[in-house]
């Protein structure tokens, strides 16, 4: 049987990999506290919404040296907050490598691993593609790289709009052959479909409920049915 979308490619955070249930935002802001810079968790999970599209969109620039985009990263969030401090933000660099370093900090849902099994077993090619420089390090955490024939991330020199790009030069079909699932409504669904590539935006929870988008799935059963 000739398959429609002979390749399958998906995003990983939030899609597949997720943070492990924890109170690191609140150890964060009771850290600032401690050090004499009043913060409540709704301005510093603010500061991190802003400082995400400079690590998404700009991330790219620092392939070689993911560390030093953690630390510009959470140099924005503490200057939002009107943190200079680099004693501090040392403190807070140093908190969030650690946590970064910790395969118990990921995990992947039983029923994305099924799914994942199940659409190899069909004889699609897998394919990664993340904005996060370090989505192969948790690719391999969570014990998913050996799904994927190519994980493609900034580390090529790229943002993630590009790396859509990046996969066509790489694999043999045309555009409309690929099936890109993510979560999030730009970067995994208009990206991909400016180069002619077909997508899912993936949303359990609902988040995007008020878009009208013409291929959404709410469950990991669900975008099987897409694949298929």
């Amino acid at each position: 049987m000739q398959l429609r979308y002979p390749i399958v490619s998906f995003d990983l955070d939030l899609t597949l990999i997720f943070h492990v249930k924890s109170n690191r935002q609140e150890q964060v802001v009771a850290m600032l506290n401690r050090r004499g810079y009043p913060t409540t968790l709704d301005d510093y999970r603010a500061a991190l919404h802003i400082a995400r599209e400079f690590y998404d969109v700009l991330g790219y620039q620092y392939a070689q040296d993911p560390a030093l985009l953690r630390f510009e990263y959470v140099r924005l969030v503490l200057e939002y907050l009107g943190c200079r401090d680099p004693s501090t933000l040392d403190a807070v660099a140093a908190f969030y490598r650690e946590y970064d370093e910790q395969p118990a900090n990921f995990h992947t849902p039983d029923d994305a691993r099924t799914l994942l099994a199940a659409v190899q077993t069909s004889g699609h090619r897998l394919v990664a593609i993340s904005s996060n420089l370090m989505a192969a390090q948790r690719a391999t955490y969570c014990g998913l790289d050996g799904f994927f024939a190519d994980i493609l991330t900034p580390v090529l020199g790229c943002a993630k709009p590009e790396l859509y790009r990046v996969m066509l030069e790489r694999m043999p079909v045309e555009p409309a052959q690929i099936l890109h699932i993510g979560d999030d409504p730009i970067r995994d669904v208009l990206a991909p479909r400016r180069y002619g590539i077909d997508a899912v935006l993936f949303d359990p929870r609902e988040k995007h409920a008020r878009l009208a988008w013409p291929a959404v799935a709410h469950s990991y059963p669900a975008l099987r049915s897409w694949i298929r």
